[in-house]
């Protein structure tokens, strides 16, 4: 609710009082493990906490891959599900950063060695590798490590390493189908007390083996000192309803107090965290708050068992909510619904109906992409083209990716293809031009199709190039040409002239339909500046930024654009003030009390008495003047803004304000209609002035 906003003939100082302190806190941080590093960890912790429970699920598993492993390697489901039953539950890990980086290290060596290696390239081992990282462990219990080359994705390797299928690949020794002895299985359960779990995503053919498409490395450690147990656990959506977390469910940026630490978490940006208590801390509370949370959750730690406490929260998607009727060519203001954990907010306009074909694009010009480009050349180009009055231009003057992309969001039709005109002039065996596409609104782009420098002038033509999108049929998508380089920067060719670089023209699409252009909100605001190209149905809805992960866009808005002028309210007076000044939406508008321009005269106001909230103001304002002995202030109101009251109010001792006719005004204070001109009204507040008694007159605005 908006509070009502005064104009006093007065000046006033506010003071405020310090707020308490409250005790100060110190960040513990896990790092940023990847969304696929934490759901390992949420697996790991599963099975420790249940051992039994987790042999069961595997045993029972649908997945193909895993089904396939556990056949193919007779493992005896039987003697599997029995021993995982006979292991003691244990309490949950906590990720080490600096286990973290060593594991990603090894994960990257083992990829580019084709095989598992327990050792790096100077042969350390696993011990030597984690001290030269600074992890100081506590002796005896050196670090242990699982490792795997050929896993196919995160449940298949954390099964690979539970079960021990097949024989050890030093011993070559088995038992009922799986390792002998379990050592993978025995350093998930041992009594450690923090992992790090370190992926490295490739895929390649290494004497006739396959490596990839995941390598992993998990290091278990236990650190030097006194014992320390943790308070962790995963903030998240659990977005596909299976009450369990799942890579892309993780909220960022939540703060996690527990009391009687000196220490607090954030969460990491795939959700994790973790706080280091005191041994047999007794019972606790986890504070979850930030970012629209505010939990609080019991715990007990007894002796130095770490404990688990999650912040499952309840996902919602946004809701756009603003007028019906929007005015077509005016800027209409609309409203997008908070989501916690919501850093920003997308918004997205559709004309209803089947979506339009994606209409074909000469690149003339550059109305319908953005450009990431250096300085020093220009992305379009006049000179070199294929047709039409232009081409696109990438060049490579910084040695960094140059991009066009396509502001549209596309949906792939049945077999969707690109088709453009290509000419890639002179570049290195280092420069590449790339055609890319992102499914996630622009957070990873997966190539489609490469072309490659050939080191010398290159094409003396434009030649056609058709591209296959396979894989996208019935999935949005963005679209954009990058021009990269990799290898040493000494070959590439830095040239910005028309004999170098890449040139794209005639862009034309099939079986592909737009389906909108996306609109990013200034950081901080909900309000959505909507101006209808044209009358009739348009579908307006956003998605919420988290963690800089970007989310599915909530449930369309139908709205019906028209040709009249909806009335002027102050959500529409400050979008078309924000929108003419181009200020970021909800400048004005979300600070109803502020004064944006320092003239002393709140926006809210301003809006009220038609003033500028930008632009100086002051000196337009009505004035108080006595003359004949009274004390009248004329004011104007326009009694077509129905979403605001204005009025005046008197007061004696700047303590008790009364309005007009109110009990307690004096009698002989009025305030009436002078003249009207249409909705606008010429009025006059007046009151006798006696001598030597203070009087002070004052407006007051309320939104209603």
């Amino acid at each position: 609710m908006i509070r009502p906003v005064f104009l006093t003939l007065f000046a006033a100082a506010l003071s405020l009082a310090p707020a308490a302190g409250a005790p100060l806190t110190a960040l513990w941080s896990i790092g940023e493990p990847t969304d696929e590093e934490q759901y390992y960890l949420e697996l790991i912790n599963r099975s420790r906490a249940n051992p039994g429970a987790e042999g069961l699920r595997i045993a029972n598993t649908t997945d193909s891959s895993i089904r396939s492993q556990l056949n193919g390697h007779n493992v005896n489901l039987e003697m599997f599900k029995a021993e995982m039953n006979a292991i003691p539950a244990s309490g949950p890990l906590a990720i080490n950063a600096q286990l973290t980086a060593v594991a990603r290290a090894q994960s990257e060596y083992q990829f580019a060695q084709g095989k598992e290696l327990h050792v790096d390239a100077l042969g350390r081992g696993v011990f030597e590798r984690v001290a030269a990282s600074g992890y100081v462990p506590l002796a005896p219990y050196f670090p242990v490590e699982n490792a795997f080359v050929s896993s196919l994705s995160t449940p298949f390797g954390h099964a690979a390493f539970e079960v021990d299928w097949g024989a050890d690949p030093v011993t070559q020794m088995s038992l009922g189908g799986m390792q002998d002895p379990r050592k993978h299985r025995v350093n998930i359960h041992a009594g450690w007390r923090e992992v790090g779990v370190g992926i490295y995503n490739g895929s390649k053919t290494v004497g006739g083996s396959i490596v990839g498409p995941q390598v992993i490395t998990q290091i278990y450690g236990l650190p030097a000192g006194a014992p320390t147990p943790y308070v962790t656990g995963v903030a998240s959506f659990d977005l596909n309803g299976n009450g369990f977390y799942d890579p892309g469910e993780g909220i960022g940026g939540v703060t996690v107090n527990v009391s009687g630490s000196v220490w607090h978490a954030v969460t990491s940006s795939s959700g994790g965290y973790a706080v280091p208590v005191v041994e047999a801390a007794g019972p606790l509370t986890v504070a979850f708050s930030g970012l629209g949370f505010n939990a609080i959750k019991p715990v007990a730690v007894t002796g130095t068992r770490s404990v688990k406490v999650d912040l499952n929260a309840v996902y919602a998607p946004p809701v756009v909510t603003g007028p019906a009727a929007p005015a077509v060519g005016i800027n209409n203001l609309y409203s997008v619904s908070t989501v916690n954990g919501a850093t920003g907010y997308d918004c997205r306009v559709l004309r209803k109906g089947a979506a339009a074909a994606a209409a074909a694009d000469n690149a003339n010009d550059l109305t319908r992409v953005t450009t990431n480009t250096s300085p020093g050349y220009s992305p379009l180009s006049t000179t070199v083209k294929q047709q039409g009055t232009g081409a696109w231009h990438l060049a490579q003057p910084a040695n960094r990716t140059e991009t066009i992309t396509f502001k549209n969001t596309f949906l792939g039709g049945t077999t969707p293809s690109v088709r453009y005109q290509s000419r890639l002039r002179a570049a290195s065996l280092s420069q590449s031009a790339l055609v890319q596409v992102s499914t996630d609104g622009g957070e990873v782009w997966t190539t489609v199709e490469t072309q490659t420098g050939s080191g010398g002038n290159g094409q003396s033509n434009f030649s056609q190039r058709t591209v296959a999108l396979t894989g996208l049929a019935g999935r949005e998508f963005m679209l954009r040409f990058a021009f990269t380089v990799s290898g040493l920067p000494i070959l590439v060719n830095n040239s910005t002239g028309d004999e170098a670089g890449w040139y794209i023209d005639a862009v034309s699409f099939t079986n592909i339909d737009d389906i909108g252009v996306l609109m990013p909100l200034a950081p901080g605001t909900t309000l959505f500046p909507f101006v209808p190209a044209s009358t009739g149905a348009w579908l307006l809805s956003a998605r919420p930024v988290i963690s800089g992960r970007k989310f599915a866009f909530g449930p369309a808005a139908e709205v019906n654009a028209g040709t009249v002028a909806p009335v002027l309210t102050f959500p529409l007076w400050c979008a078309g003030i924000e929108l003419a000044r181009s200020l970021p939406p909800g400048t004005i508008f979300n600070n109803p009390a502020g004064d944006y321009n320092g003239d002393g005269v709140p926006n809210l106001m301003a809006y009220a008495l038609e003033l500028d909230p930008v632009v100086f103001s002051g000196h337009l304002l009505p004035r108080a003047v006595v003359e004949e002995g009274i004390l009248s202030l004329v004011y104007s109101r326009d009694t077509a803004k129905t979403d605001i009251s204005l009025s005046t109010q008197i007061s004696t001792d700047l303590q008790t304000w009364r309005a007009a006719g109110e009990s307690g005004a004096p009698a002989a204070f009025t305030d009436v209609t002078l003249s009207t001109n249409g909705t606008l009204q010429q009025r006059r507040a007046s009151v006798p002035a006696t001598p030597g008694r203070p009087v002070y007159l004052r407006l007051k605005v309320t939104k209603l």
